[in-house]
């Protein structure tokens, strides 16, 4: 049998969308399927270094048109959509 994602995607078929030195996480969704809106710390990742505070970015679900939604000292994590699709 083959394994699929909570959205249906197969193993074969899921691929990385960003490229980076970053850690992206959190990722999530849009209600209408064409986004995720995702974490991304502000720091380089190293297995030994407390990450930082972080942004949230969206990107289409193709990998094209990456964008910082968020650009403060604040840590800024783990985003949602609202039930509209809007924001």
């Amino acid at each position: 049998m083959e394994k699929r994602t909570p959205r249906g995607i197969s193993e074969d078929e899921a691929r990385k969308l960003t490229d980076n030195d970053k850690h992206d996480s959190d990722p999530t969704w849009s209600p209408d399927g064409k986004s995720l809106a995702f974490s991304r710390s502000n720091r380089s990742w190293s297995p030994d270094d407390d990450l930082g505070p972080g942004d949230i970015y969206v990107i289409n679900a193709d990998g094209s048109g990456e964008r910082n939604l968020t650009d403060g000292p604040e840590d800024e994590s783990f985003p949602t959509w609202s039930p509209g699709n809007d924001r």
